[in-house]
């Protein structure tokens, strides 16, 4: 099965970034550590460690990072479409 999926874009994104930015800000939310939260995701019952997939945490924690005060739907497609968020996800292999 190909993880990628043809979402509101012409452009394919992998859907389960999603989750993993997700993943990311709630953990730095919880003041989890970077480490600690991907040393986590990283177990074999989480799937076993992938680069891209600790890319996507850390940007979760810079999403919180850029909106401390919490953020509607409108900025968060703002703040994942753009360029440097982009450029991140295409280097790890998590957009084409």
């Amino acid at each position: 099965m190909d993880p990628l999926l043809v979402l509101d874009t012409p452009q394919e994104r992998a859907a389960y970034a999603y989750g993993n930015i997700q993943y990311g800000a709630m953990a730095n939310m919880f003041n989890i550590a970077l480490e600690n939260a991907i040393g986590a995701s990283n177990q074999p019952a989480s799937g076993g460690q992938a680069t891209g997939d600790d890319m996507a945490v850390g940007l979760g924690y810079s999403l919180v990072d850029a909106y401390p005060q919490g953020m509607n739907e409108s900025q968060f497609t703002s703040w994942f479409n753009s360029g440097t968020v982009q450029d991140q996800l295409r280097a790890a292999g998590r957009v084409r």
